[in-house]
């Protein structure tokens, strides 16, 4: 895993007040593997539950709908990558 992430990860599980929605998915379009992106999901998924009160399956539903509404506004390069990595679509235009 790169460092890049790795320090991503780090600051979102450590984060004591709500980032920002560029501070989190911003690293979550970074990622560059399987091993990456599931680290990231994992990460995003205890921030979700800790700072915005949802539950597991809450998280895992909300997380992976932000990424993917996110990843919209990128290249089509780094979108596909997204979408493949994360198994998600753009909640509203299904891209």
């Amino acid at each position: 895993m790169r460092d890049e992430i790795r320090e991503a990860i780090r600051k979102i599980r450590r984060a004591e007040k709500p980032l920002t929605n560029g501070e989190t998915l911003e690293a979550a379009m970074s990622a560059r593997d399987e091993e990456e992106a599931q680290a990231m999901l994992a990460a995003l998924e205890a921030y979700q539950q800790k700072h915005h009160g949802c539950n597991a399956v809450e998280a895992y539903d909300l997380v992976r709908k932000n990424i993917g509404y996110y990843a919209g506004y990128y290249d089509q390069e780094t979108r596909k990558r997204a979408y493949g990595l994360y198994g998600t679509s753009h909640p509203i235009f299904s891209l």
